[in-house]
């Protein structure tokens, strides 16, 4: 026998070296001298066991448990293998074997939980850890495994715990504090997570993963240059990870705009396109690879080349429906409609509840003045889900296109069922009565509201708006004035009550509102302008000059108001102020509107000559699309009044409309 113990030692040596072939024929000849020896069976097991070759390995030890029945050890080994085959049950089977047999081993109620979790037996999977916990309190991987199991149950803060009575035994375990930082992820403590991946990174800065969950987090806290940097690292480490160049890739994609304006990288879509492909040459079988590519291609305007990734990734999952509704996006979006149309009924064969791409057909459908049928897809989405009030909301838009009050009216009473504290609801369905003249009613439902909610100022506006449509003028003030009285900080309240005043001609009254307006908001220009327009309109030229220069001081950027000042100055008849005043009205960003009434405006103060000079340098510099220009020009020459005007109006139009 002493051979047979030869060639275990020999075996045990090269199994030490790596070298299993030679192992495996050492251990060979042990067993044919020794055949009864079943530890040699072990031995040949655990290196099949470590060259993958688990069938075997699984002979091997059921060869060793007949020979010695009652050794744990063995059983154990086996549930080992068991558990890599995930042939779970038989697994089980044989770890409680091996407890019944050795009881008081930590290490087999490691087993046996894991085995259990696999099972989806968590609560016992659980109770199994503790005992192992119980048997070798010392032993921080008993803690990191419980975590670990607690992590994927996502009781975070449970497995925090757990993590940290491992980190308490073993500091220096990179993945202890790698799971720590996840579950403080989870818990939304993202400085300290981070603080736990840069600890896993120190006590082992080749581990790709822990780069890898760093960048992640960096990029969840927009700290998007750091993130690139271990993106980075994290695929030098281990550049055959597709999943790090898909993410890489995502958080470029997404981010454009930062990425260029901070200058982070050059040319980020191309770097991002480079990722995406890199990641598809890894995993060339994964739809969602294909999809993310197709949306950044779409975004670079390659349409066509969006359109084949989208084929691709839907040859790989043919049954995804929504490959199909990101493809008829594209579809739409490059006027092919009957083509998308296509796709989205594609979506919807395969999964008819897809209430998306029913609304997105829709959409295209209501653009395509198909209405009714866009009404059935809505139909079809709220009988899906009946408590979504967008649906809802999306058909009255269509029914509106089709004058269908009554329908309309029907639909907002549904909408008020589902949603009865939205006031929104409350006055479309009495503008919608209105529009049936159904006036009685609407000033019915409007009463009935105040009476339910009499201290809600929004229907008294509501009815105060009413009463007006019914040129009841007297008691739509009583109406706003309660309004006002139960909110009388709201300035639209004023700016409601200062228009009823103005149609009724009570201009004092009017104006005072716009005091109150100007009280609530003293720092926006737009409320000193709109009370300088009722003051011109008034010819109370003076008072709206003072009005208007508040609004100036206010927002001195706002062409609109210098445009005001100097016609009220032309007005006035103070031509020099007035043609100072001019060049402020082109001093913000380009408008077509202002430029042509910057021209109409010079020739009424006698400077045609220049007001055409400064028209012809902003339009050569502008180059405002001339269609648009032409069409203004030629609506504005039949608008204006004088001839001074249409002069120079005719020469600007002879000149970029010919």
């Amino acid at each position: 026998m002493e051979d047979a113990k030869d060639h275990h030692r020999n075996g045990r040596r090269f199994e030490s070296n790596q070298d299993f072939d030679s192992a495996l024929n050492e251990y060979d000849k042990a067993i044919s001298l020794d055949p009864n020896n079943s530890w040699y069976y072990i031995k040949k097991g655990e290196v099949l066991h470590e060259l993958k070759r688990y069938n075997e390995a699984l002979e091997e030890y059921n060869i060793a448990i007949r020979l010695d029945p009652n050794d744990a050890w063995y059983r154990y080994r086996k549930a080992t293998i068991l558990y890599g085959l995930e042939r779970y049950e038989l697994a089980l089977e044989e770890i409680n074997t091996a407890i019944k047999l050795e009881l008081n081993h930590a290490e087999y109620h490691n087993n046996k939980a894991n085995t259990l979790f696999k099972l989806k037996r968590y609560d016992e999977s659980l109770v199994e850890y503790d005992i192992a916990i119980n048997q070798d309190p010392n032993n921080a991987e008993l803690y990191y495994n419980k975590g670990v199991k607690l992590y994927l149950l996502k009781r975070h803060k449970e497995s925090l715990n757990e993590v940290n009575n491992a980190i308490r035994i073993n500091y220096n375990d990179p993945w202890f504090h790698c799971i720590k930082g996840e579950n403080l992820e989870f818990l939304d403590n993202d400085e300290e997570a981070l603080q736990e991946y840069k600890t896993a990174i120190k006590l082992n800065p080749n581990e790709s993963y822990f780069h890898f969950k760093n960048a992640k987090l960096l990029e969840k806290l927009h700290k998007y240059k750091v993130a690139l940097h271990e993106y980075n690292k994290a695929i030098k480490l281990k550049s055959e990870d597709p999943e790090y160049h898909i993410s890489k890739a995502h958080m470029i994609h997404y981010n454009i705009l930062i990425f260029e304006v901070d200058n982070i990288i050059s040319n980020p879509e191309e770097k991002a396109l480079k990722e995406y492909n890199i990641a598809i040459d890894l995993n060339p079988n994964n739809p969602s690879y294909h999809s993310e590519k197709a949306s950044l291609l779409e975004q670079m305007g390659r349409y066509e080349d969006a359109i084949t990734e989208y084929d691709k990734a839907i040859e790989i999952a043919p049954n995804d429906y929504a490959l199909h509704r990101y493809k008829a996006g594209i579809l739409e979006d490059i006027g092919l409609f009957q083509d998308a149309l296509t796709e989205y009924d594609k979506a919807i064969s395969i999964y008819p509840d897809d209430t998306e791409s029913r609304h997105y057909k829709a959409v295209l459908l209501e653009g395509l003045g198909r209405y009714e049928d866009a009404l059935k897809e809505y139909d079809i989405n709220i009988n899906i889900l009946p408590w979504y009030t967008f649906y809802h909301e999306r058909k009255i838009e269509v029914l509106e296109e089709m004058k269908r009050f009554d329908d309309i009216l029907s639909e907002y009473i549904k909408l008020i069922k589902l949603s009865p504290d939205n006031v929104e609801y409350h006055v479309q369905k009495v503008y919608t009565l209105i529009s049936l003249h159904r006036d009685s009613e609407a000033l019915e439902e409007t009463n009935s509201l105040i009476k339910k909610n009499p201290q809600n100022s929004e229907y008294y506006d509501l009815k105060s708006d009413v009463l007006y449509i019914f040129k009841k003028y007297e008691e739509a003030l009583e109406a706003i004035d309660i309004a006002l009285k139960i909110s009388p900080n709201n300035k639209e309240y004023h700016l409601h009550r200062e228009f009823i005043l103005e149609h009724i001609e009570r201009y004092d009254e009017a104006l005072k509102e716009y005091d109150n307006v100007i009280k609530i908001e003293p720092n926006r220009g737009f409320s000193y302008y709109k009370k300088a327009m009722l003051l011109l309109d008034l010819n109370r030229y003076q008072e709206a000059l003072q009005e208007l220069n508040l609004a100036i001081t206010l927002d001195p950027d706002d062409a609109e108001f210098h445009y005001k000042k100097a016609y009220i100055l032309y007005r006035l008849g103070n031509y020099e102020a007035a043609t100072t005043e001019l060049p402020e009205i082109l001093k913000g960003r380009f408008s077509l509107f202002y430029l042509v009434k910057f021209a109409e405006l010079s020739a009424l103060l006698g400077k045609s000559e220049y007001g055409i000079a400064k028209v012809n340098d902003i339009l050569s510099k502008e180059k405002p699309d001339t269609k648009e220009l032409c069409e203004h020009l030629n609506y504005e020459i039949n608008r204006v009044d004088t001839e001074e005007e249409k002069i120079i109006l005719k020469e600007i139009i002879e000149k970029y409309c010919k």
